[in-house]
């Protein structure tokens, strides 16, 4: 188990993940296109049912987060294999993201 602590909201709060679970680095691309055709990038944070992204630039900066100087941006409530906030994605066995505006976002390796 993985523990960081960063700044959130009124103070700092433990962060906690498995290696393997779904925190980590992200890409997006457009669902059934090419994968290297990158969109988008942002690291994923998750406390408790929380899922939240974070970057150093706006929505569709392609430039690898920098985890040290990332800003929160979007939140999602997590429940199950679904995430629902500003737009609504479900979780894929493979550990895909498959959004309803037609992008899909995929763990970094």
């Amino acid at each position: 188990e993985i523990q960081r602590l960063t700044g959130l909201g009124q103070g700092i709060q433990p962060i906690t993940h498995a290696p393997k679970g779904p925190a980590g680095h992200y890409f997006t691309f457009k669902t059934g296109s090419n994968p290297s055709q990158v969109v988008d990038r942002f690291e994923v944070r998750v406390t408790r049912n929380k899922w939240t992204h974070f970057r150093n630039g706006p929505v569709g900066c392609t430039a690898r987060v920098d985890s040290k100087t990332a800003k929160q941006m979007e939140s999602f409530a997590l429940h199950g294999k679904s995430l629902k906030g500003p737009v609504a994605g479900t979780l894929q066995e493979n550990g895909d993201v498959v959004w309803n505006h037609g992008y899909t976002s995929r763990k970094e390796v």
